[in-house]
């Protein structure tokens, strides 16, 4: 006995209960046609991948203020990728290599040609000036880290166009600290 696979059973009695045969004629594209919606779908596809590139080469800087004086003050400077340069309480330069460590992995960062730099190991950041340095005048940054739980490496080239505004920018919320709150009745 021979079983039809279900979907094509669907497919059947729809067209029965619709009156209509699922076997419809239809003129199939010519080869001009088809190599011409190809062509179509590379150029978009080109579009896309280099916007979505141009939208995650972006470098983002930002501070995170402690309303509450209870915790430290990061700044950072990040592009879309996970390459991100923090300060802690005015402390650092630190280079994280993406966004979930795994603890027992060290993640790395080379610029261009350069040594190889280990910017972070057990959950811990690593100070990283010499990368830093490096990011200032290179044009590329490659960076791994180890994704946690599992042991799968994350890979990243991260473009450092924008990346000596974005330093100076970080510089500069570094050092502008936010005032700290004052308690009721300190005046």
């Amino acid at each position: 006995m021979a079983y039809f696979p279900l979907h094509i059973c669907f497919v059947l009695v729809a067209a029965a209960l619709l009156g209509c045969s699922p076997y419809i004629d239809r003129t199939l594209p010519s080869a001009a046609e088809l190599e011409a919606q190809a062509k179509e779908r590379k150029l978009w596809y080109a579009k896309r991948e280099a916007e979505i590139d141009a939208e995650l080469s972006v470098w983002k800087v930002e501070c995170s203020d402690d309303l509450h004086g209870t915790a430290e003050r990061r700044c950072s400077a990040r592009n879309g990728r996970d390459l991100i340069v923090t300060f802690v309480d005015g402390r650092g330069p630190y280079v994280q290599a993406g966004p979930h460590w795994h603890v027992d992995k060290p993640s790395v960062v080379r610029v261009d040609k350069g040594a190889v730099h280990v910017t972070g190991k057990a959950k811990s950041l690593l100070p990283a000036d010499a990368v830093v340095r490096e990011m200032l005048r290179g044009s590329v940054a490659y960076a791994t880290c180890y994704n946690w739980p599992y042991d799968d490496p994350h890979h990243t080239v991260n473009s450092l166009a924008g990346f000596k505004e974005a330093h100076a920018r970080l510089l500069a919320l570094k050092s502008a600290r936010s005032p700290r709150p004052t308690a009721i009745g300190d005046g």
